[in-house]
């Protein structure tokens, strides 16, 4: 069995250290205001990079662009990838404030107290149609924070809500594009 090296996690550290980092001084230390919206992500993630690729001067440059290649196109990067691709462009054209207008649009048609529960309704349904628990996360969470601000919940509920209809029977695990578990007894017989 090869021995693990703690070095090889250098690179995530680096790029926590410059996002955090950043993000802390910019939010708390300048006192600008969403600090770590105004951090270029991409500049940490290329530094994070370049320290991975002086990591290990056995392989060739070619051959870690090569070996990154193989990583990154993994059917479970490239979705990922797309599905905050699309979040981002969501947001780009329809404005940060897109959330708490999705929000709003809920309340003013479902009376508050069962606005959570149609979250977790619209959740499950998420869950299902995008076959993955962080798709639905991302999707979900921005407006689950809006709607507890609005109704007066815990910020705990809503979001509690967005995150459980993605981790039960409604997970990305159980969508149509996987095995089918059985219910379970009591709602079969619920079922029937």
């Amino acid at each position: 069995m090869k021995k693990s090296n703690p070095i090889a996690l250098l690179p995530i550290g680096v790029f926590l250290v410059i996002y955090l980092g950043l993000g802390l001084l910019f939010k708390y230390g300048l006192k600008i205001n969403m600090g770590f919206y105004n951090i270029p992500i991409v500049v940490a993630f290329l530094i994070a990079l370049l320290v991975a690729c002086l990591q290990n001067r056995e392989l060739s440059f070619d051959a870690k662009l090569e070996l990154m290649g193989h990583g990154i196109g993994d059917k479970n990067i490239v979705t990922m990838i797309l599905i905050f691709m699309a979040a981002g462009i969501f947001v780009g054209v329809v404005g940060r404030s897109s959330a708490e207008s999705v929000a709003y649009l809920l309340l003013s048609h479902v009376p508050s107290q069962y606005s959570v529960v149609i979250l977790f309704v619209v959740s499950c349904f998420v869950s299902l149609a995008m076959g993955t628990s962080v798709g639905t996360i991302t999707l979900i969470t921005p407006i689950a924070a809006p709607l507890a601000v609005a109704t007066g919940f815990s910020l705990s509920l809503p979001v509690a809500a967005s995150h459980r209809s993605s981790a039960g029977l409604c997970s990305g695990t159980t969508s149509p594009s996987s095995a089918i578990p059985p219910l379970p007894p009591a709602m079969a017989r619920a079922a029937r």
